[in-house]
């Protein structure tokens, strides 16, 4: 039903189905160039696992979905890295196909200006190990979980949260095929300035003088994933328009 991958620093979840063997390539989207070209570069931009709560409204989405709402609290300050994960199966004659919507949530619905990262799964986890090994550094990831809570659900989160709480998801979110790595060392505090506050904590924070702390995005530097071909960069003139998405052609 569950268990961990053999690998020392990046302990990786395994599910029943899919499995991480199952998995040929990861995708990286943006919508700037730079940050296309920062990660062919090692550079993993990584945000604080409160900021995915926020952004993705996870306890507003359906009431009746707990499992998040339990685990509010646990390693809140751990750096998480996303990708977008495509299977074997998914590949057919070197192509790949990407749904529209996909395009659109990374790219703040303008897929026409995304820059794309393919990288060989195999490769980058490796790397990724052999990073975290010579830093001392250790990792969980794995396959994001999109269901409705259940018994199962909460018994696994009951028992492992420290590692199992970043991979559910809602539902709605399953066309986002995620992959999630957080790291285990905390994301850095710093003071929020109060022209980033809302009229309300400004407020607050004129009368009280109650300071407002966010955490700062972690950057994760792990080498030159150009190098043995971990990494290849596409932007839009490489897809090709279908019904309902885009093909990727890899050759």
């Amino acid at each position: 039903m569950l268990s961990l991958s053999n690998f020392h620093s990046c302990q990786i979840v395994e599910w029943n189905q899919p499995s991480i063997k199952d998995i040929a390539y990861f995708i990286k989207f943006y919508d700037c160039y730079k940050f296309a070209e920062d990660l062919a570069s090692g550079l993993l931009y990584m945000k604080a696992a409160s900021s995915f709560w926020d952004d993705e409204g996870t306890l507003q989405s359906d009431p009746s979905d707990t499992r998040s709402c339990r685990c509010i609290g646990i390693n809140s300050n751990r750096p998480i890295y996303c990708l977008y994960t495509v299977y074997r199966n998914d590949c057919a004659d070197t192509k790949i196909l990407i749904k529209n919507q996909v395009l659109k949530d990374f790219t703040h619905n303008y897929p026409q200006n995304v820059q794309m990262v393919l990288l060989d799964a195999q490769k980058f986890l490796e790397k990724f190990e052999l990073h975290l090994s010579k830093n001392n550094l250790t990792a969980y990831a794995g396959i994001v979980k999109y269901n409705k809570s259940d018994i199962q659900d909460r018994y696994l989160l009951q028992i492992h949260r420290e590692y199992l709480t970043f991979l559910f998801k809602h539902q709605k979110f399953s066309h986002q095929n995620e992959f999630r790595i957080q790291l285990n060392k905390p994301c850095k505090l710093e003071d929020v300035p109060l022209s980033d506050l809302n009229p309300q904590f400004q407020k607050i924070y004129l009368e009280d003088h109650v300071p407002f702390k966010r955490y700062v995005p972690h950057v994760e530097e792990i080498g030159n994933l150009r190098e043995n071909g971990v990494a290849k960069l596409f932007t839009y003139s490489d897809l090709v328009a279908a019904k309902n998405s885009y093909i990727l052609s890899l050759t």
